[in-house]
């Protein structure tokens, strides 16, 4: 059973920085879904705080902190510049406080996506990690794509939630009242050290509103079925594949069966789930049918040789299909999930529609390649500067709580598909792709090499189209077709 807490986090904390990588364990040993709840740091919420504590108490505090991250082998560098914009001299913070109300505003946005603690995550390495200016440029854009979110979506809602709910410094000190008396107050952090120390995990209480929510949640009415399906746990079911190897997969919906396959390094809720595109299938009047493949998701991470021999997925797809007993059905994936989807059809998979997503022609016949790319970051993990390609496809990896020994054993499951073999696919197919995306080649010539191929663009690229909207209703758009 999932067990969801919620997480109460400054961006401004060293010590929920420091807490992060405990906090990814907690998520990757137990069946742990971490709810993020950004909160305002002490300084906003008790400006005089610094001026009224004891002369010694910030240099106490800068010493333990500096040992704490020592302790844990946390590399930790005083970011430049502070979120909080202070006079060090006279201690007063400013009533205009720019970077924290827009980082607690996009961590809000974030949050909703149901990838919270994973913006947190990297937006917390980028401000206390070393990255000088973390705030202009295309620091945060990179950050968020790490958690496969869109910066500029995140910056939108940020700036339209401004005016529902936050009403600037003066009104939060106004409006600020110790807990337990049943004021309205921005939620907080355990007031004392030893509690922030051990990122102690904060069940969610109501507050009295006064005028403006001190917890906004927005959804309007036309969302709210689909972030209500995104963010509500979906069991998931078990079954045993050919080999005995337990596998996991989902589903939503009631109606004709269709199967879509997530991408590497990911799973089924990061790929098909969390961004709406499950629903809007769902909302076709198909029943949905998810997998996480092997060594992924909640599936079996075996590290032994034996247990990835080549096709595997293909053949995991098969057993999925047999344990369903499907023979009316139709058959997509995301990047290394429409690789299997064409494996499947190479080797007498029956579907009446596929879907090809985030696949383009050299990404099926020329597999090396790209396995060797993801083989070089898996095999050398904390090595990649800041904000490469690869330190962004190292902190996806991170947000999915990826097993790195047993995703290098995936990759030596691929298999080439040559183009004869291609073009022999009749049934229709839908090739969708973001249009900034090339990273397995060119998705056009897949679809002019199939016989009853169809290109369709979305926003985006490999990463970033998946948390478009416009994936899931070009793929609903096609599977629903009479």
């Amino acid at each position: 059973m999932t067990t969801t807490a919620e997480l109460y986090f400054s961006f401004r904390s060293p010590y929920s920085y420091l807490a992060m990588p405990r906090w990814r364990d907690a998520i990757r040993d137990y069946d742990l879904s971490m709810k993020l709840r950004p909160v305002y740091p002490l300084a906003v919420r008790q400006p005089d705080f610094f001026e009224r504590n004891h002369p010694n108490w910030l240099r106490y505090t800068f010493m333990d902190v500096r040992r704490l991250a020592q302790s844990l082998g946390i590399d930790m560098i005083p970011p430049r510049p502070d979120p909080i914009v202070q006079d060090i001299t006279t201690r007063r913070i400013a009533d205009d406080q720019p970077h924290v109300f827009r980082l607690v505003r996009m961590g809000q946005a974030a949050a909703r996506r149901g990838a919270g603690f994973a913006y947190a995550d990297a937006v917390s390495q980028l401000i206390w990690g070393g990255t000088e200016n973390w705030h202009q440029g295309d620091h945060l854009a990179r950050a968020a794509q790490a958690a496969g979110l869109d910066h500029a979506e995140l910056e939108r809602e940020a700036a339209e939630t401004r005016r529902h709910w936050m009403p600037g410094l003066p009104a939060i000190r106004r409006h600020w009242k110790p807990p337990g008396i049943g004021a309205c107050r921005p939620w907080s952090l355990p007031g004392n050290r030893s509690s922030a120390r051990t990122a102690s995990i904060w069940l969610l209480r109501g507050c009295t509103r006064q005028g403006w929510p001190c917890e906004p949640d927005r959804d309007t009415a036309q969302q709210t079925g689909r972030r209500h399906l995104a963010n509500s746990p979906i069991k998931p079911h078990f079954f045993d594949s050919f080999d005995g190897t337990k596998l996991a997969y989902r589903e939503v919906g009631e109606g004709r069966p269709v199967i879509l396959i997530h991408g590497y390094f990911s799973n089924t809720l990061t790929n098909w789930v969390r961004y709406g595109h499950a629903a809007a299938v769902a909302d076709k009047g198909f029943r949905v049918i998810m997998p996480d493949l092997r060594g992924h998701g909640d599936s079996a991470k075996p590290h032994d040789t034996a247990s990835y021999p080549p096709d595997v997925l293909m053949r995991d797809g098969f057993a999925l299909i047999e344990h369903l007993s499907l023979t009316d059905y139709d058959l997509g994936g995301y990047s290394l999930g429409a690789r299997t989807t064409m494996r499947m059809l190479a080797n007498g998979a029956l579907p009446k529609r596929v879907v090809l997503s985030g696949m383009g022609l050299r990404g099926l016949t020329d597999t090396a390649g790209r396995g060797s790319y993801f083989r070089s970051i898996l095999t050398h993990l904390g090595s990649f500067e800041r904000g490469t390609p690869q330190w962004l496809t190292e902190a996806f990896l991170k947000t999915t709580n990826g097993d790195p020994e047993a995703l290098v054993r995936v990759l030596d499951t691929f298999v080439d598909t040559p183009e004869a073999t291609i073009a022999s696919v009749h049934q229709p197919v839908l090739v969708v792709s973001g249009e900034e995306d090339d990273d397995n080649g060119s998705a056009p010539a897949l679809a002019d090499l199939l016989p009853n191929g169809e290109y369709r663009a979305v926003p985006g690229g490999h990463m970033s189209a998946v948390v478009k909207p416009e994936l899931g209703r070009e793929i609903a758009e096609f599977l629903g077709r009479e």
